[in-house]
C-alpha cells in the first residue's frame, strides 16, 4: 500500500515540474503522438510533434526544447541515429532524451545508453511512470538547453 501512495505523490510533483515545459515528441504513429499529446498538453507541457528522426534533428536545431521523447523504430531515421546526430550538436549535449519503445530487452536498453538516451519509456505507456520518468530526467540535467 505504501507504495502506491509513493508513486501517486511522485507522479503529483512530476506534473508540478513539467508545467511550461516544451517538449519535442518524436514519434510516426499518429494514434500514438494523438494520445502522448493530449495526455502531456492536459499536464501543461507544450508539444511540437516530429514525424521521424531527421525531421527531429531538424526542429531541435531551429527550436528550444526542454526535452525530447524519442520513438526508437521509425523510417527515414530511427530514434537511435536521431539520437546521436543531436548529441554532436553545439549546446545540444544535455538536451533530456528519453526514448519511447516497446522494446525494453537487455539489449535494447543497452542501445538506449550507448547512443545517449537518458531514460526510456516502454510502450504501452504507464502515464505515472512516464511523468515520473521525465521529471527525473529534467531535474538530472538541471542546466537549461540553449
Amino acid at each position: 500500500m505504501d507504495s502506491m501512495i509513493d508513486i501517486e505523490d511522485q507522479y503529483k510533483a512530476a506534473i508540478e515540474k513539467l508545467n511550461g515545459l516544451q517538449a519535442l515528441l518524436v514519434e510516426d504513429n499518429v494514434m500514438n503522438q494523438q494520445v502522448a499529446k493530449k495526455l502531456l498538453s492536459r499536464n501543461g507541457v507544450e508539444v511540437d510533434i516530429a514525424e521521424d528522426g531527421q525531421q527531429a534533428v531538424d526542429m531541435v536545431q531551429q527550436d528550444s526544447y526542454d526535452l525530447v521523447l524519442m520513438d526508437c523504430q521509425m523510417p527515414i531515421m530511427d530514434g537511435y541515429e536521431a539520437t546521436l546526430n543531436i548529441r554532436q550538436m553545439q549546446g545540444l549535449k544535455n538536451l533530456p532524451i528519453i526514448a519511447l519503445t516497446a522494446n525494453v530487452m537487455t539489449e535494447d536498453v543497452k542501445r538506449i545508453v550507448e547512443v545517449g538516451m537518458d531514460d526510456y519509456i516502454s510502450k504501452p505507456v504507464d502515464v505515472r511512470k512516464m511523468f515520473i520518468t521525465i521529471a527525473k530526467c529534467i531535474s538530472e540535467k538541471t542546466s537549461k538547453v540553449s
